[in-house]
């Protein structure tokens, strides 16, 4: 085992860090369960495969990463830029193969963890520099936004009988025949005096919203908060979807209030702004 890190001092004087002394160990420990084909080699082939090893381990050391444990970064991941902190440098999952190592691994703002396959402005880059992925010119964000969404078919107002769970359209097109009976609505019970639920939105659509709503989050597109409790939420009539959620209203809610009230026709309906959390409440 000396002979190889004996190998490796011949080219430099210097010590290695106690984090590339980590990664020797492990090299040094895994010596005896090397892959089936690196077995089949010759001792000094296998003895220069763990050379390389920690080789590969040196020149990163060499290398300096450009951002420290605890520094705030920003990643370019499936769903945009998205802030986070580093937590680990030269992260590595038990189930990869020896000497490879991402430079690092991040928490993001959601509570997830990721890390960045190389130390690249591509991938990863200081919170303070990263640039927002729009230039914002004073144009509405109503009409920005919609064309780069990650679910365009939210935006779309003749989409919006999809959202709805087939029971509750059952009941509305039972109800354009004057069947107005309110124990046709899906699962509805009263909660308390004046408050009855009943199911409404399907699932997948309820997690298309709240995934736009994160999309839209960590875009950095100008965002402000629904209210002085609240700072983690979009409003989501602010980012083009007014014309869905007036349809929502219009053509379906609006018709189960006239219900309620004991209307002959649904009454206008308004409302100010509908927001939606980014970040899960336990």
């Amino acid at each position: 085992d000396m002979a190889i890190t004996d190998t490796v001092a011949m080219e430099t004087s210097e010590e290695f860090s106690p984090q590339t002394q980590d990664y020797l160990q492990l090299v040094l420990e895994m010596k005896d369960q090397l892959p089936a084909d690196i077995r089949q080699l010759s001792e000094d082939q296998q003895h220069q495969y763990l050379v390389q090893l920690v080789q590969n381990l040196r020149s990163a050391e060499k290398s300096p990463l450009r951002f420290q444990v605890g520094e705030r970064v920003s990643c370019h991941t499936q769903d945009g830029w998205l802030p986070g902190t580093v937590v680990k440098q030269y992260f590595r999952e038990p189930d990869w193969p020896l000497g490879e190592v991402a430079p690092y691994q991040v928490e993001l703002e959601m509570g997830s963890f990721i890390y960045a396959p190389i130390d690249s402005d591509e991938v990863i880059v200081s919170a303070a520099k990263k640039k927002p992925w729009h230039k914002h010119t004073g144009m509405d964000i109503r009409t920005i936004y919609p064309p780069l969404a990650r679910h365009p078919a939210l935006f779309k107002p003749t989409e919006v009988g999809s959202w709805f769970v087939p029971g509750l359209l059952r009941a509305l097109d039972g109800w354009e025949d004057g069947q107005h009976n309110l124990e046709m609505l899906p699962g509805i019970r009263l909660e308390a005096p004046g408050v009855a639920s009943f199911e409404c939105f399907r699932p997948e659509a309820c997690r298309m919203l709240l995934e736009e709503a994160q999309h839209y989050s960590a875009s950095e597109m100008p965002q402000r908060a629904p209210n002085s409790m609240n700072n983690y939420g979009v409003v989501l009539n602010e980012i083009g979807m007014r014309p869905v959620f007036d349809e929502v209203l219009r053509g379906y809610m609006g018709k189960i209030a006239a219900v309620f009230l004991g209307a002959d026709k649904p009454e206008p309906v308004s409302y100010t702004h509908l927001t939606l959390p980014t970040k899960r409440i336990v």
